[in-house]
């Protein structure tokens, strides 16, 4: 049985497109379909074969302008024709098939579901649309996603957030496949902290760590690119250094040399702990979403439970004062390896 491949925005190489990348090349597909890509080089660069732009000339600059139309313009798409695997965090699962429906659910779209608090908060265009076309949204996006022949969540977190919005049970979980590019180089720690993802506010946190790390001794290390790279960088006290993007063998290296890694933010499943924990590194991480689900607290880990810098501060504290085995944490990650997720997806798809 193949699979058509869909995904929604294909611009950089996030936790769910580096998944969709392990299900392109190691599960049995037809083709790859995405809403919205850069070109087709930077897709192959990014290991992926032929793929379909559904938009192609639409624009990282200029994308999200069309954010709450992409449902209808991807439904008017021609049905795919056979079987179609959905990679989706936002409109991938609208695509229709004339075989069987299967979605593999990052999260319910954030920005009309679990984060619609937050985005509109701090986005007056969020605010706006979900004012405007919020209600119409989650109704059609309940419609299409029981539509399915089956859901698969990628946490618990997110299986229990399919439960609540789309009203859908018995739902499994595969958790996302760590690249095996990521390992433990055998170094020394150094003091040094390590931030690493796309810088994208409110939802990745990092204005958080930048302020929790002002006045502590220690130095920050913030990998990464996104929209609020500039505004963030230009407030960031002496002691943090911005690095940019990096591949993944630059970055196993800093999370080899790393203290330890700190993941501030509410994820879905959250792949950056795992990929460090892979490296050896222990993980500082706010205690909720899919961390819950991968950081063991006090063994590869620890946990704050505020999203605030007094929180953060106490917990950075409270670290330095324990021990960790990086053999351990190195050994407990292998559970999320790719050949464990290319498995496990196997024989879900088979089941359908």
């Amino acid at each position: 049985m193949k699979w058509a491949i869909t995904h929604d925005f294909w611009f950089d190489r996030g936790g769910a497109e580096r998944v969709t990348r392990v299900m392109q090349q190691a599960l049995p597909s037809s083709h790859h379909l995405t809403v919205i890509a850069g070109d087709q080089e930077s897709l192959a660069r990014d290991g992926l074969g032929k793929t379909h732009i559904l938009f192609p000339r639409i624009s990282k600059r200029t994308y999200r302008q069309m954010s709450f139309a992409y449902p209808y313009a991807v439904a008017r798409h021609a049905a795919i024709d056979g079987n179609a695997l959905c990679s989706s965090y936002a409109f991938a699962h609208h695509f229709r098939c004339t075989g069987s429906k299967v979605v593999y659910c990052h999260s319910p779209l954030r920005q009309i579901w679990s984060g619609l608090q937050m985005y509109s908060q701090h986005h007056a265009f969020y605010r706006g649309a979900a004012a405007a076309v919020g209600a119409h949204l989650r109704r059609l996006d309940r419609e299409v996603a029981r539509s399915a022949d089956l859901y698969i969540a990628n946490s618990n977190a997110v299986r229990d957030r399919i439960a609540s919005f789309y009203g859908l049970a018995e739902v499994p979980v595969v958790y996302p496949p760590v690249s095996n590019d990521f390992a433990w180089s055998g170094s020394e720690r150094t003091d040094d902290f390590v931030w690493a993802g796309r810088i994208v506010e409110p939802y990745k946190k990092l204005g958080l760590v930048l302020e929790a790390f002002k006045d502590l001794p220690y130095r920050l290390i913030v990998v990464g690119d996104g929209r609020d790279r500039r505004r963030l960088e230009s407030t960031a006290s002496p002691n943090v250094t911005f690095v940019g993007k990096k591949n993944a063998e630059e970055l196993s290296t800093i999370y080899s040399f790393a203290r330890a890694v700190v993941f501030p933010s509410e994820d879905d499943f959250g792949l950056i702990p795992v990929e460090a924990m892979r490296c050896g590194a222990p993980i500082i991480a706010y205690g909720g979403g899919g961390a819950l689900e991968t950081v063991i607290d006090q063994e590869t880990g620890v946990f704050f439970q505020q999203q605030t810098i007094e929180s953060l501060r106490a917990c950075i504290g409270r670290f330095m004062a324990m021990s960790f085995e990086n053999e351990y944490i190195v050994e407990y990650s292998k559970r999320f390896s790719e050949a464990s997720f290319v498995s496990k997806m196997n024989a879900v798809l088979e089941a359908v």
